[in-house]
């Protein structure tokens, strides 16, 4: 597993949530949802829980649904704008459809560390624009924070980046993610969280790019141990 000097980020939003004076005592539930799992959305998740119930003094039952239990982010993201779904927490770049905006954090050489990046996305002044950037769809951010490094996960494993050209890796749907691929000559694949194992099983593609904190508990080295170095 080759790490590339890119930081990864996650992003939590949220539907506008109002409780009226008339409805004081009725409970609300609150559902968030994730495509991974035993990572740092699950854990933000969890502490989310926790906290939401304890200050609504339990009028807020919180559920967290993990490893994609609502669907896939396409339908998480309308289930955020049909009001179905109250919370979802993904990498910023799954919302390049609402605002192209949300897909800075993933650009190469941003930043120095992953803890620049984590600075940097919460200096107020950018955070608060960069939270808002889905608001007049329906989508309200609530926290952002950094991932660790990005990391590339393949099949056969690979000493140079010579050795990755041509093969097909697993991307983020944005066209920023694509041109990095481009650029190592390697043919960006956008794909559903919850289908990446699934392929690289079958070979369908050839590896993923994402963050080992996120790839480990989803078990992708059952398929990718040989690069595992």
């Amino acid at each position: 597993m080759k790490r590339l000097l890119i930081a990864s980020a996650a992003l939590a939003v949220s539907a506008a949530f109002i409780a009226g004076p008339a409805s004081a005592q009725k409970t609300y539930v609150m559902k968030i949802g994730f495509p991974t799992i035993n990572d740092s959305n699950h854990l933000a998740a969890k502490w989310t829980e926790v906290e939401i119930e304890k200050k609504s003094a339990g009028r807020i039952d919180v559920k967290v649904f993990p490893a994609g239990q609502l669907g896939k982010i396409p339908r998480q993201i309308e289930g955020i704008q049909l009001g179905t779904q109250e919370a979802l927490q993904i990498p910023p770049g799954f919302f390049v459809g609402v605002n192209r905006g949300f897909m800075v954090p993933d650009s190469p050489g941003l930043f120095d560390s992953v803890q620049h990046q984590f600075r940097a996305l919460n200096h107020p002044p950018f955070r608060d624009k960069f939270l808002m950037q889905g608001a007049s769809k329906g989508f309200i951010g609530t926290m952002v924070w950094s991932c660790g490094d990005t990391s590339i996960a393949t099949l056969k494993p690979f000493k140079t980046l010579e050795d990755i050209k041509g093969r097909k890796i697993r991307v983020l749907a944005t066209p920023l993610e694509r041109a990095v691929m481009e650029k190592l000559g390697a043919i960006g694949v956008p794909m559903p969280y919850t289908e990446v194992l699934p392929a690289m099983q079958r070979k369908v593609i050839d590896g993923v790019r994402s963050g080992i904190i996120v790839m480990y508990p989803s078990k992708f080295y059952t398929v990718a141990e040989q690069s595992l170095a």
